[in-house]
């Protein structure tokens, strides 16, 4: 049976911190360098020669040495989008392709400890099309379901698509630095929490709306509030209760009995008409 051409072929350390959004390292691979002591730098240096061509001119040129090589991150399952955010120290596989001058990086869980902020995004494709010959699909917010948790922006998200003709389209964020939760969707739709300001709010496309604000209740409607209890519906005010409207406003009392008490009470209106 013949072997697989790709393979480990070295532990090394990391020799600087994984850039932001890059898949890219140095690595210094200590298996091959068993020797080396201090502290673990690239020790890059330069070499320079001179000399004459045919032509009787003079030929300057150089060369970069360096205990390190150049990997990009092998991803260790599917859907995950962000390379592991490792720091200098830390130890990884590295890979390579036959004899290809091109190597590959995968963590080892041996040195998690040395990691800071890290970011995360998870994608899942959503797009149903089959790729025809020569066609490449490149996963994107328009053609996946996207998750992110980053303590780098200190954001946990989630977006979705319409790539299968969904009707609406959806994102959530917990924003851990300024302490707010959203959820929306691509028609105006949203659900907000602002622990500061304590407040919730919810509101939808028509602008009708609920707020809880710190002690206060506000609530908006462009036409009708409606409620209704099977039994009792009991309505409180430490001072004032205004009640206004337009048009008509109506008290049911289902033939029972209404009865108005205080130390004084007064009804006024412009003409009343009714049993005494």
């Amino acid at each position: 049976m013949k072997m697989s051409a790709f393979r480990s072929v070295a532990i090394g350390r990391v020799d600087t911190n994984l850039e932001l959004g890059s898949k890219v390292i140095e690595i210094v691979p200590i298996e091959w360098i068993p020797m080396r002591d201090g502290e673990l730098t690239s020790n890059a240096t330069t070499s320079t020669f001179s000399t004459v061509d045919s032509d009787n001119n003079v030929v300057k040129g150089g060369t970069v040495s360096s205990n390190t090589i150049k990997a990009t991150w092998m991803p260790c399952g599917s859907n995950r989008l962000t390379a592991p955010n490792v720091r200098r120290g830390e130890r990884v596989e590295v890979l390579q392709a036959a004899d290809d001058d091109k190597y590959y990086w995968r963590t080892m869980g041996l040195d998690d400890h040395l990691r800071k902020l890290e970011t995360i995004i998870f994608g899942i494709s959503a797009d149903p099309k089959e790729q025809g010959p020569g066609e490449t699909t490149v996963l994107s917010p328009e053609n996946m379901y996207w998750f992110e948790f980053s303590s780098h922006s200190k954001m946990l998200a989630f977006r979705s698509c319409q790539a299968q003709g969904e009707p609406f389209l959806y994102e959530m964020y917990f924003d851990f630095g300024a302490g707010e939760f959203m959820v929306k969707d691509d028609i105006g739709n949203f659900i907000n929490m602002i622990s500061q300001l304590r407040l919730i709010h919810a509101q939808n496309a028509e602008g009708t709306y609920v707020k809880l604000d710190k002690k206060d209740i506000k609530a908006f409607a462009p036409q009708d509030i409606a409620a209704e209890a099977k039994r009792n519906v009991s309505i409180k005010a430490g001072m004032n209760m205004d009640l206004k409207a337009g048009v008509k406003a109506t008290i049911d009392g289902g033939g029972s009995v209404m009865t108005f008490i205080g130390a004084g009470t007064t009804l006024k209106t412009p003409q009343f008409v009714g049993l005494t």
